[in-house]
């Protein structure tokens, strides 16, 4: 079978899955598994090893701690509800302007580290306080990412 073929099949695998309503992590890693081991064969746990391995062993990813950490800091220490409410007080005139200010230091945030799952850690450490004290308690809820929303709450 051709790469294009296979680069297909997966993209339609990929966009069925997430239709029906499964949670894009899972369906991203087991059709990755999935397509491994049927095109791939046995070499493909190797492959999978090693490359696990290699990301494991990268020096970046004390940065993500280190991030989380300086988050930490800087929420505790007060800065950030007090920048945050600065922020809401110059775009308090909009509708929702205090999750477009959230946005553009999301956005700052992330191109200036470089690590996403520290941006994230850290952007919802300081932002989720400020927002869910000037009720934006739906918009920023992590239920709502990570399931579709016929999925109900028990």
């Amino acid at each position: 079978m051709s790469a294009e073929m296979i680069t297909g099949l997966m993209m339609g695998s990929l966009i069925v899955s997430i239709m029906i309503g499964y949670p894009i992590a899972y369906v991203m890693g087991g059709l990755g598994t999935i397509f491994g081991f049927l095109f791939i064969g046995k070499a493909f746990s190797g492959i999978f090893v090693l490359n696990t391995y290699s990301v494991f062993a990268d020096y970046t990813l004390v940065a993500v701690l280190l991030f989380i950490f300086m988050g930490v800091v800087i929420e505790k220490s007060g800065l950030a509800s007090k920048l945050y409410e600065s922020m809401y007080y110059i775009f308090g005139r909009l509708r929702g302007g205090l999750a477009v200010a959230v946005l553009i230091t999301c956005t700052i945030f992330a191109a200036a580290t470089g690590v996403i799952g520290a941006s994230v850690v850290t952007m919802g450490l300081l932002a989720l306080p400020t927002m869910l004290k000037y009720n934006y308690g739906d918009f920023c809820d992590a239920r709502q990412a990570r399931r579709p929303k016929r999925w109900k709450e028990h």
